[in-house]
């Protein structure tokens, strides 16, 4: 029988911390993405470059929803283990949760599924301008 991991809370938070500033920040680079955009389509008008145009709008719509997601299934994990800050087991260290490997993977994933996207983009926004 396989057994799991455990984590305390005040490492779940921290990971929590540590993935939302790292949301921001994409959310960030995707508004500077939006920009970017918008000066390649100014610029160009080779259809072959608007389509490609087209197709990351699209796809940094759906990075921000993906962004929108996390963030709140952060927020409620981060509801969950609040309501147990209060309790004397907390504050003594007792408690400890199964490791959050799911959230993990869905960041890590995220992450790399970004910077895949990113480096698409930077080199099509070389190749146009």
């Amino acid at each position: 029988m396989e057994t799991k991991e455990t984590v305390h809370i005040s490492d779940l938070h921290f990971d929590h911390k540590l993935w939302i500033n790292e949301l921001k920040f994409v959310e960030m680079q995707m508004n500077i993405f939006e920009e970017r955009l918008g000066e390649v389509v100014a610029i160009n008008t080779d259809t072959m470059a608007r389509a490609k145009v087209e197709a990351f709008q699209n796809q940094i719509i759906r990075q921000k929803e993906v962004i929108d997601e996390i963030k709140h299934k952060i927020r409620l994990r981060e509801q969950d283990i609040s309501s147990l800050d209060n309790q004397d087991t907390v504050k003594e260290g007792g408690v400890l949760f199964n490791d959050h490997e799911s959230e993990i993977d869905e960041m890590n994933t995220f992450i790399r599924l970004y910077e895949k996207m990113r480096d698409e983009f930077k080199s099509f926004v070389s190749e146009v301008s």
